[in-house]
């Protein structure tokens, strides 16, 4: 996610579309399906763990890993808490 902006018209609606896509092929529709193990709030701290589980997410598909490894912000579909 990180380096995406520098070469966006934010103006131009193909540059926006394009860099979601980019971005979007390494994510998992799961993550926003998934039960989370904290609260949502409009929060820097919530904002920044959102953004930490969705870099984790990114390196997990670029790698080739589970889209969940080591993505503390959601429960595993094996989590003990359930």
């Amino acid at each position: 996610m990180v380096g995406l902006l520098e070469d966006m018209d934010l103006s131009n609606e193909y540059d926006v579309k394009a860099a979601c896509q980019r971005v979007l092929k390494l994510q998992h529709k799961d993550f926003w399906l998934s039960e989370w193990n904290m609260t949502i709030s409009d929060s820097k701290v919530v904002r920044d763990q959102i953004y930490e589980a969705l870099r984790r997410v990114q390196q997990n598909v670029k790698q080739g890993l589970n889209w969940y490894d080591d993505v503390a912000l959601i429960k595993a579909p094996w989590s003990a808490d359930d």
